[in-house]
C-alpha cells in the first residue's frame, strides 16, 4: 500500500519529529510504500512552543487563512502521491490545521482513507471523535501506540470491522475497536527512520531525537501522560546504543542528541549501562538534552560522573512546587529538599538545568506559592538554563479533573483553565504567573515562552483549550 505520514502547522520546529519517523519506519519494515513530510517545517514561526497561543483556535484560524495558497500546493502534492492512506500526527496546537487539511483532500478525492493519531487524539478522544464525525475529516482515530494498529488498519483492506486501538467511522457510526495492547518488546521496532527529513531546515540541525522508554513510572494528578501510554517500558542499553551508531553513520555530522522522554533517568540500571557502553567504544557525544525525575539514585556521583563523561549534560527537569504539601498531592515522589540536594549535585558536574514549575494547581495557596518563590531562589546558583512556569494549572484530560471533587475544584465552563477551589480562581493564577515572572526576572533568570504569555495573561486572557 501507498501511504502519507503528514505533520501540519503547530508543532515545534526544533527537530524532525519522531512519532512519523517510527510509524514510517515500522510501514516500511512491513514493505509498504511511504511519503513521510513534516509541512510544519515550511511554516516557520518564532513562537511555535507557545502553547498558550497556539491553542486558541482564532490565532490557528488567522495563520491558516494567511497560508492558503502555500496549503493549496501541500494538498497537491499530497494528492500527487495518490496514497491509498494518509495518516496525520496531532497536537493540540495542530488541530485546525490538520482538520481543515483533512477536509480538503477528502473534497478532492473521498477514496483516500484518512488517519487521525497522535498524542491530542489519545489525551482528547471523546472531543475527537466527536470532531471527525461531525465534519467527515477522517476515516479512523487512532489512540494509544501506533505502529501495530496503523499497519492492521493499511492492511485491513478498508474492511468495515472494528481493530484494536481506533474508531473506525462508516457511514457516520462508530465502530470501536478497544484499547490495544502495547509493544512490549521495544527493541523488536525498527529505528526510527528520518531518511525523509532534512536536518539542516531544523533550529537544531545537528540534534537527534531519540527514546530510552515509553511511557512514565510515575502517576502525576495534573499529568495527561497515561492516557497515551499506560505501562512504562524500557529499550535495553544495547538496542538504544545500537541506533546512536547507526545514527553516526548515517548522519555522521550530527553529535547532539534528544531524548524525547519525559523520564529519561526513569531506568537508572539501562543509563549506566549505556554510559558504559559508549565509554567502551569511546563514542564522542557533545551534549545529550534530556528530560529528568528528581529521585536519590541522581546523588550517586560514580554514575553522575558517567553521565557527564557522555555528554548527558543538559537536563529539563519538572520540579512543579516548592511545596511538600503540593507535592504529595500532585503525587510527585520526592521531597523539596530532595530536590534541592540532586539539583546541587548535578549542577556541580557542570549539568545545565532547566527547570519547570506549575502556577496554581488546586490546593495551592497563597504560602504554598510563596514557598515556590523561596525555593527558586535557594536554587538560583545551580540553575545554568532557563525555567519555565506555566501560567496555569489545566485539568482537562487528568486525575484532577476526573476526581475534582477530591481535589476541592468547581468545574465551571469547558476549559481546563476555567475552574476554580478554595485556594484559586483563574484571576488568582494569571496574578500569580506576573508575580513569577518578575522574581524570574529579579533574580536573573530567564523564562521559557515568557515574553508571548505575559503580554496575554497582561490583556486579562485566560489560556483556553481550542
Amino acid at each position: 500500500m501507498r501511504v502519507g505520514l503528514f505533520i501540519f502547522p503547530v508543532r515545534f520546529t526544533s527537530q524532525p519529529p519522531i512519532d512519523i519517523a517510527y510509524l514510517s519506519a515500522y510501514l516500511r519494515s512491513r514493505g509498504h510504500q511511504v511519503y513521510a513530510r513534516d509541512f510544519n517545517i515550511d511554516c516557520m514561526l518564532s513562537n511555535d512552543c507557545d502553547d498558550a497561543f497556539w491553542v486558541e483556535k482564532d490565532n490557528q484560524i488567522n495563520l491558516f487563512k494567511s497560508n492558503l495558497e502555500r496549503i493549496d500546493k501541500w494538498v497537491k502534492d499530497i494528492i500527487d502521491f495518490s496514497p491509498d492512506f494518509i495518516g496525520i500526527s496531532i497536537w493540540k496546537a495542530q488541530l485546525y490545521f490538520s482538520l481543515e487539511i483533512a477536509k480538503m483532500i477528502k473534497s478532492r478525492r473521498k477514496d483516500i482513507a484518512i488517519i487521525l493519531g497522535g498524542a491530542w487524539c489519545s489525551i482528547d478522544r471523546k472531543n475527537m471523535e466527536k470532531e471527525i464525525i461531525k465534519n467527515g475529516a477522517a476515516d479512523y482515530l487512532v489512540f494509544g501506540e501506533g505502529e501495530l494498529t496503523l499497519a492492521d488498519i493499511v492492511e485491513s483492506g478498508n474492511s468495515k470491522t472494528a481493530l484494536p486501538g481506533c474508531l473506525k467511522i462508516v457511514e457516520g457510526k462508530t465502530l470501536e475497536g478497544g484499547w490495544r495492547e502495547e509493544v512490549e518488546d521495544l527493541d523488536s521496532l525498527p529505528f526510527p527512520t528520518y531518511a525523509d527529513f532534512d536536518f539542516n531546515k531544523y533550529l537544531y540541525r545537528l540534534r537527534y531525537p531519540i527514546l530510552l522508554n515509553r511511557g512514565c513510572s510515575w502517576s502525576c494528578t495534573f499529568c495527561t501522560h497515561r492516557n497515551i501510554w499506560r505501562h512504562f517500558r524500557s529499550r535495553s542499553a544495547q538496542n538504544i546504543f545500537a541506533e546512536i551508531k547507526h545514527c553516526l553513520k548515517h548522519y555522521p555530522f550530527i553529535r547532539r542528541f534528544k531524548v524525547c522522554d519525559h523520564t529519561a533517568n526513569a531506568n537508572l540500571a539501562q543509563m549506566d549501562e549505556l554510559c558504559n557502553l559508549i565509554i567502551e567504544e569511546n563514542i564522542e557525544i557533545d551534549e545529550v538534552d534530556s528530560y529528568a525525575q528528581i529521585n536519590s539514585y541522581m546523588l550517586d556521583d560514580k554514575l553522575l560522573g558517567k553521565l557527564e563523561r557522555v555528554g548527558f549534560k543538559s537536563w529539563s527537569i519538572g520540579i512543579e512546587s516548592g511545596s511538600d504539601k503540593i507535592l504529595k498531592s500532585m503525587r510527585r515522589p520526592y521531597t523539596v529538599e530532595l530536590a534541592k540536594k540532586v539539583l546541587k549535585k548535578m549542577s556541580s558536574y557542570g549539568m545545565t538545568l532547566h527547570l519547570s514549575f506549575i502556577i496554581g494547581y488546586p490546593e495551592e495557596g497563597d504560602d504554598d506559592f510563596r514557598q515556590t518563590l523561596d525555593f527558586i531562589s535557594g536554587v538560583k546558583r545551580y540553575i545554568k538554563g532557563n525555567i519555565e512556569a506555566q501560567p496555569h494549572c489545566d485539568i482537562r484530560n487528568t486525575d484532577l479533573e476526573s476526581n475534582f471533587q477530591k481535589y476541592g475544584i468547581y468545574l465551571k465552563g469547558d476549559s481546563g483553565n476555567d475552574w476554580e477551589s478554595a485556594y484559586n480562581t483563574p484571576a488568582i493564577r494569571s496574578k500569580r504567573y506576573k508575580i513569577i515572572l518578575d522574581h524570574l526576572r529579579s533574580l536573573g533568570i530567564s523564562c521559557r515562552g515568557a515574553a508571548a504569555e505575559r503580554e496575554f495573561v497582561e490583556k486579562g486572557g485566560v489560556p483556553k483549550w481550542s
